[in-house]
């Protein structure tokens, strides 16, 4: 399985054309670009990384051109932890699963007390995100990369200068963010407190979550905080607020987590870094990373916090019933006359979803190993009676009985009620466990709770986290708001086990083949890849088309009576 994940494609790439394997590209996906981002090296000299989250983020490009063509593009994002890595010929940062001593005397001396002596790594290997007419590679660091779509990734300047949130006065003492960051594009009124009627949410947000712990003697025994921000069109980053941990030894960790037009929905979950292991850790010399230092606090249960995107302040904290984490969220949207929040998201119970990529693990894993485990469940928070002192305690019920992660829907519900998501899969039933014997690409209607799931699926094949594009965002098209939620294509890459590495398009509805393009020249590294985006080369139009949808509603106002 090692031979799967820790595929590497040491080259760079640019304007490879696509030979078609089988079907036709739909022509109104011209103009249009795919881009993956993920670790694509996984040593340096001759050192090798530990974990597949560790490896050195690359950027892939995949042009949709006229007549059936698709221009295939790669390159390193040219981060400090890469480019140190390649210049001394080994790891410079520690990453998530891989723990580095620096080779000065002095500081290897003090890397036994601070394992981050060297600073935190750079390493922007998991998403990207489509904001303010740019793209912003993220990683969990503090440094984002923004780069313009429409540019050759060879261009000098595609890589601009980082965006360093520890260079900003309220965020220097940020220690990682979170993953997932989140566009806000609502020009929905924010949800109208008591104390403060006239407020409304701006425009454009894009909104972060970070762990935030001052440095220094009077700040030793304080706790460290969950923080909200959010970056305006200038780049500005503001504090919306924050919020304690719950105990001094652990920080929760946080992947995801959700926005809606009126409130920042995440969760306070037990899955946190445990300061004493890390001591002994850094002390003993492990070199499992960050990673060895997380566990899954038993006695605490997952708190939902919600929070109003005007004022910072928390209206909610609930406990769920069960044990759980999740990294994914699905989406959240409001029901305004019940005041009521609906959170979907992609719940784990045990660590094995971040274990299991260990290179020394995946060396040893096959399909009728234990898979992940992971259900997508739904949690519906009441805001009418909740408050902040986390007494009332909800269970989530399930959206579906298979097996799923990397979940996706069509953009243009984000925070509205929707119908589909798109996913990575293993069927519940027994007779379609002996089929799939990795991951299908699978539709489920979450409105329905039986026979709600539709797959493709082929033997020997491994595809990475499924795209979804809607037609609706395609600038050659006439815009149709009465087209299904499911109309568009599914965009995945898919390795095979006979080496063969391809770009699947998929119709989004019944799940069958479209089109398959591979590069002969780029193969295997097609694998290359976490997460993914899809957008048209014209910004300004998709912004237009995606506003088109969002219709007025109305706001879940004086929710605190």
């Amino acid at each position: 399985m090692d031979l799967v994940f820790f595929q590497e494609q040491p080259d760079d790439f640019q304007n490879e054309t696509g030979k078609i394997i089988s079907g036709q590209i739909p022509e109104w996906l011209n103009q249009g670009v795919f881009l993956k981002n993920g670790p694509g090296l996984f040593h340096a000299g001759k050192t090798e990384l530990n974990h597949f989250f560790d490896g050195y983020s690359k950027i892939q490009k995949f042009e949709f051109k006229p007549e059936g063509k698709i221009a295939y593009s790669s390159k390193f994002v040219e981060t400090e932890a890469y480019v140190k890595a390649m210049r001394n010929k080994r790891p410079y940062f520690s990453e998530f699963g891989t723990s580095v001593r620096p080779r000065n005397p002095f500081f290897r001396v003090l890397s036994f007390f601070h394992p981050f002596i060297l600073g935190y790594s750079d390493n922007c290997n998991i998403a990207a995100v489509d904001f303010n007419n740019s793209i912003y590679v993220v990683g969990e660091s503090l440094r984002l990369y923004k780069m313009d779509p429409s540019a050759h990734l060879f261009l000098p300047k595609t890589f601009q200068e980082p965006l360093d949130l520890s260079k900003s006065d309220k965020c220097q003492d940020f220690i990682g963010t979170c993953a997932h960051w989140q566009v806000d594009r609502s020009d929905i009124p924010g949800a109208k407190m008591r104390d403060e009627p006239d407020q409304q949410t701006p425009d454009l947000k894009m909104y972060g979550l970070a762990i935030y712990k001052k440095i220094g003697l009077t700040s030793a025994f304080e706790k460290a905080k969950q923080t909200i921000y959010y970056l305006d069109k200038d780049d500005k980053p503001k504090i919306l607020t924050e919020i304690p941990m719950a105990t001094h030894r652990y920080v929760n960790y946080n992947h995801s987590f959700s926005v809606t037009p009126n409130f920042i929905v995440f969760i306070r979950q037990p899955i946190a870094a445990d300061m004493l292991r890390m001591i002994r850790m850094t002390i003993f010399g492990s070199k499992r990373g960050f990673a060895n230092c997380l566990t899954i606090q038993k006695d605490l249960k997952p708190t939902i916090i919600v929070i109003c995107k005007t004022s910072g302040k928390i209206l909610a904290k609930i406990e769920t019933k069960e044990t759980l984490f999740t990294l994914h969220h699905v989406n959240c949207y409001e029901e305004i006359p019940n005041k009521v929040i609906v959170l979907d998201c992609v719940c784990f119970t045990s660590l094995y979803a971040l274990n299991m990529f260990f290179r020394d693990t995946l060396k040893t894993y096959s399909p009728s190993d234990s898979v992940l485990n992971a259900r997508c469940k739904r949690f519906v928070v009441n805001l009418k009676n909740a408050s902040d002192n986390e007494r009332e305690q909800i269970s989530g019920t399930n959206i579906s009985t298979a097996d799923v992660e990397f979940p996706c829907i069509n953009d243009m519900f984000y925070g509205k009620e929707y119908s589909y998501m798109w996913c990575l899969c293993r069927p519940s039933d027994e007779e379609s466990r002996k089929k799939v014997q990795s991951y299908a690409i699978g539709r489920i209607d979450v409105k329905k709770t039986d026979n709600n799931l539709v797959y493709w699926y082929e033997e020997g094949s491994w595809p990475s986290e499924p795209c979804f594009v809607p037609r609706n965002l395609s600038p050659s098209l006439k815009y149709d708001k009465n087209r299904l939620e499911c109309d568009g294509v599914v965009l995945a890459t898919i390795h095979c086990n006979t080496g063969l590495s391809y770009l699947l398009i998929c119709d989004a509805e019944n799940m069958t083949s479209v089109a398959r393009v591979t590069w002969p020249n780029v193969s295997p590294g097609l694998l290359v890849g976490i997460h993914s985006m899809f957008l048209f080369v014209n910004p300004e139009r998709q912004e237009e088309k995606r506003r088109a949808t969002l219709e007025k509603t109305d706001t879940i106002t004086s929710v605190i009576e």
